[in-house]
């Protein structure tokens, strides 16, 4: 009895540990499907998010390609701008180069004109006094030898006029002979007629 009360015994704590780890073992399974459901959550979740980082990252990538494409096209396009521009400006400075020279070769000009008007100014007041002492004297002389021209010049005219008349009338007389023999003439032509 007492080996069957021992064997009863240890069978019930068996069965009684037999169940208990069956209830772990439940528990433990349940515990497992639970932790393997989270996992595949999981996993399913960081596969979405990998494949949404992805698509995001291409879409990153395709949007770096078309800045890097803008931002190229921009700079040739600054570049052919600055060019144009310095092309530009290249060209303003040769024209007010050219515009200073020519200012300043005007300048020079205008330099040696100033110089020699003044120059000239102080040779037309000598000129001016000479000339002023030259009319005094040539007025005095001129007055003497201006009657006598004056006296001269009016027997010329007279001299002159008379010889007008004479040819007018020696012209006149020509003018008529020649009239009365055309008159004659033509008189005795249609007499003839």
């Amino acid at each position: 009895h007492l080996d069957l009360k021992k064997l009863q015994e240890r069978a019930f704590r068996l069965e009684s540990e037999n169940k208990e780890l069956r209830a772990n073992n439940k528990l433990l399974h349940t515990q497992y499907v639970v932790q393997r459901e989270t996992q595949s959550e999981i996993l399913r979740s960081l596969h979405g998010n990998i494949d949404e980082t992805c698509q995001t990252m291409e879409e990153k990538v395709l949007a770096i390609e078309r800045l890097k494409e803008q931002l190229l096209a921009q700079r040739h396009e600054f570049e052919d701008r600055l060019d144009e521009e310095r092309a530009l400006w290249e060209d303003k400075v040769i024209q007010l180069q050219e515009k200073q020279e020519d200012l300043e070769a005007k300048l020079s000009e205008v330099s040696e004109f100033t110089n020699n008007r003044e120059r000239m100014a102080t040779e037309l007041e000598k000129l001016q006094g000479a000339l002023e002492a030259q009319a005094v004297a040539h007025a005095d002389a001129w007055s003497a030898s201006d009657q006598r021209q004056v006296e001269t010049i009016e027997e010329l005219k007279n001299v002159a006029y008379r010889k007008v008349t004479e040819m007018r009338e020696m012209l006149r007389a020509k003018t008529k002979d020649q009239l009365d023999a055309t008159t004659k003439r033509t008189i005795m032509e249609n007499e003839q007629m």
